[in-house]
């Protein structure tokens, strides 16, 4: 592919550095930094895979952690009583001050979309009120497992046999509001099934870069009941 997309659609490296820490149930006060590079390394180069251009500070930080990885294989050589600086300390400091301010950011959010299910006396408007059954209850993905699924849909992609028509160009807010229309006849959508019928692979990039916005924007929500099932896509109630 001859085209690159820039759009701000990752929180950042320390998002991305606690989201690997979460998921492998890591310790962040004693950080496996060789495991903990590679992982996001690995994460980089999918992103890079898909022809998005990465913000400087992914960066940066994948030049700190490979700086600190190397710091820890050097032997070190201390006279008695000498404290050891533990190279990992500064990246500690600075996850755990992102954490708190990550985790007090949603504790405002959740008290949000509590409030907004509160009505007045009288008001018996039933906005934001869905059937209680179990699919409202399906586990929210990350932007960053959303981006690991979608490359090995694209791989697949890039193995069919096709011959494409080039469309005209359609930018993301177009395919944006595309994705919203569906969900005037649909109230959830495959997140795999969307993209089987699409042939062009701009076009493929383009509906998950749309996808991946209306997330951001709180549009939409990406949702999965159990890990490996299905993958859902659904429009965020407001």
């Amino acid at each position: 592919m001859s085209y690159q997309i820039k759009i701000n659609i990752f929180e950042g490296p320390h998002d991305l550095l606690l989201f690997i820490i979460k998921k492998g149930e890591i310790d962040i006060y004693d950080i496996p930094i060789a495991k903990i590079t590679k992982e996001y390394l690995e994460y980089i180069e999918v992103m890079q895979s898909l022809n998005l251009e990465i913000a400087g500070e992914f960066i940066v930080m994948a030049a700190t952690l490979m700086r600190i990885k190397s710091k820890m294989l050097l032997p070190v050589h201390v006279e008695e009583e000498e404290e050891i600086e533990d190279p990992r300390y500064e990246l500690i400091q600075n996850l755990l001050e992102y954490q708190k301010i990550k985790e007090a950011a949603e504790k405002f959010e959740r008290l949000e979309y509590e409030r907004s299910h509160y009505y007045l006396r009288g008001n018996f408007s039933q906005k934001g009120i869905t059937d209680n059954n179990d699919e409202d209850f399906d586990m929210q993905m990350t932007t960053y497992e959303l981006v690991v699924v979608f490359n090995e849909i694209f791989k697949k992609k890039t193995d069919e046999k096709f011959h494409v028509v080039k469309p005209d160009p359609v930018t993301i807010e177009e395919k944006m509001t595309e994705i919203l229309d569906l969900f005037k006849e649909h109230k959830k959508v495959s997140f795999q099934k969307h993209f089987m019928n699409i042939h062009d692979l701009f076009a493929i990039v383009i509906n998950f870069l749309a996808i991946l916005e209306l997330v951001k924007r709180r549009q939409l929500i990406v949702s999965q009941a159990q890990p490996f099932k299905e993958i859902w896509i659904s429009r965020r109630l407001k």
